[in-house]
């Protein structure tokens, strides 16, 4: 037997003015995903579009600061802590799964954000992929393929 593998994407999304809510810099999202479970961390940044730069000084005067968002974890089968985090169509599982999510806590968050600035992308991943392990064999989630005979 081996261990399946996992999916890495990184996806960004852009900042936006969130109207009398002032304005929030590019998301960061890092994906670590097979198909019956994921993990999800992401980071706000303060980059703003350029058509948005020069509206929202006064506003990134006020604090516009990079910050980490929640680390979550989402399950195709339902787990005892994320039944109420129940959601159709999860974009991080196979098409077609009902999401079982759950987040950490703010310690994860800062802790994740700790590795990111000191080792990088690739210590991020080695972090994500041991949460995931973890959380893998607490919800007893396969992570293992079976040799097939043929």
């Amino acid at each position: 037997m081996r261990v399946q593998r996992l999916d890495r994407k990184i996806e960004i999304y852009p900042g936006k003015n969130l109207g009398g809510n002032g304005f929030q810099g590019a998301e960061v999202l890092f994906i670590l995903r097979s198909d019956m479970a994921a993990i999800t961390f992401g980071v706000l940044t303060d980059w703003l579009p350029k058509e948005l730069q020069e509206s929202s000084r006064i506003i990134q005067s006020m604090g516009i600061r990079p910050r980490a968002l929640d680390l979550t974890l989402h399950f195709a089968v339902p787990t005892l802590t994320a039944e109420q985090n129940k959601h159709p169509n999860c974009p991080y599982l196979q098409a077609g799964s009902i999401c079982h999510s759950m987040t950490e806590s703010l310690q994860s968050r800062e802790q994740l954000r700790d590795v990111l600035l000191a080792k990088g992308t690739a210590g991020l991943w080695l972090e994500m992929e041991r949460r995931y392990y973890e959380a893998a064999r607490i919800m007893q989630i396969p992570t293992q393929i079976k040799k097939v005979q043929l």
